[in-house]
């Protein structure tokens, strides 16, 4: 284990003097994208050397990371909860409630519509209606 992290300590302190080369100088496109190259290979060596490391960091961090994201979410949505009271009062998120609703006077109205949609029908198609009679 000290061998790979004594590597590993001589390619990070080698990848450093490569930034420092490569910074040192008027850094244009070119070398930063040769820069994050080399740490894109060097972040995949790494995993692979360190691959049970990697997942116990991983394990590590999963559960925090969801008890930051819940703390987040609780925030934010108490948050919009709080904004939202003071907004809409209750009486317009609650709609009045009427004491005692006849349901014959909704009879009628559907009795009223019906006879008022057949008297569209025939007035819209005549010739249909005389034809459907004969």
């Amino acid at each position: 284990m000290d061998d790979a992290i004594k590597k590993m300590r001589h390619v990070f302190y080698e990848f450093i003097k490569w930034i420092k080369i490569l910074f040192s100088r008027r850094a244009d496109s070119m070398k930063i994208l040769v820069g994050g190259a080399i740490a894109a290979v060097l972040g995949i060596l790494g995993i692979f050397v360190w691959f049970s490391d990697f997942l116990g960091l991983v394990k590590g961090a999963f559960p925090a990371m969801l008890m930051l994201g819940g703390a987040l979410a609780i925030y934010i949505g108490f948050d919009e909860l709080k904004d939202s009271w003071k907004s809409d009062p209750v009486e317009e998120v609650v709609p009045a409630v009427k004491e005692e609703e006849d349901p014959a006077k909704y009879k009628q109205e559907i009795d009223e519509l019906k006879k008022e949609i057949e008297t569209l029908k025939q007035t819209e198609n005549p010739t249909s209606a005389d034809s459907q009679k004969k």
